[in-house]
């Protein structure tokens, strides 16, 4: 099973979970052909898609999978507990943003427990012995400029790199395989150093979700 990125932060957002046979989408933020193209056509490979929430670097083509035939979950609209997509098990949790937005905790035997939290300033949950994080690292109060159209949006809808090692800090565990930072602004954020500051609260591979980036998930270190 592997990660790729197609898209993350606020020109679009989205990330497939997949192997040879089955792929879990992650918001829908970029368009449908790209994530189409990403998947060689194999479009009956795709056994859902999870949208955070109703912004449009989420969710504006969440519509042309549905009209697939492919389930999209939107928790904001219609509150669901738990959820089985192919041999995903998918658990929705509510978060802190402007507008209703959820992560996921995602599982899988073949990645084990895997947690998606983007847009939220802060989380107030604890998960125990995850095997891989995809969070928010969005912007350094250091280097927001509130001067800004958006800085408003910024605070008062995204995770600060202080709260994001926070998290990480409060979740880390002997079963954790990867870190994946998603999200970034490109004017209030530092990549390098994002990675740098998570790299030292845990003992595993930490990343910026790039365009392109792809990594390997598994429960197993090798």
């Amino acid at each position: 099973m592997q990660l790729t990125v197609l898209g993350s932060g606020s020109s679009g957002n989205c990330y497939l979970i997949h192997n040879e046979t089955e792929c879990l989408i992650l918001d829908a933020g970029i368009p449908s052909i790209d994530v189409q193209r990403a998947l060689d056509y194999n479009i009956q490979n795709i056994v859902g898609v999870l949208v955070t929430h109703a912004h449009g670097d989420h969710a504006k083509y969440a519509k042309d999978f549905a009209k697939m035939g492919i389930p999209v979950i939107k928790p904001y609209e219609k509150p669901i507990d738990t959820i089985t997509l192919g041999n995903f098990k998918i658990q929705p949790f509510g978060v802190e943003h402007d507008v209703p937005c959820f992560g996921f905790m995602v599982k899988h035997e073949e990645i084990g427990k895997l947690i998606y939290i983007t847009d939220t300033t802060h989380v107030v949950h604890k998960f125990s012995q995850l095997n891989h994080m995809l969070i928010e690292a969005n912007y350094d109060k250091n280097l927001i400029d509130d001067t800004q159209a958006n800085a408003t949006h910024v605070r008062q809808g995204h995770m600060e790199i202080g709260e994001t090692i926070k998290f990480v800090k409060a979740n880390n565990c002997n079963s954790l395989r990867n870190v994946v930072l998603v999200h970034l602004s490109n004017a209030n954020s530092n990549e390098q150093q994002f990675i740098d500051a998570i790299q030292k609260c845990v003992n595993c591979d930490v990343y910026a979700a790039d365009k392109g980036l792809q990594i390997r998930l598994s429960k197993y270190p090798f």
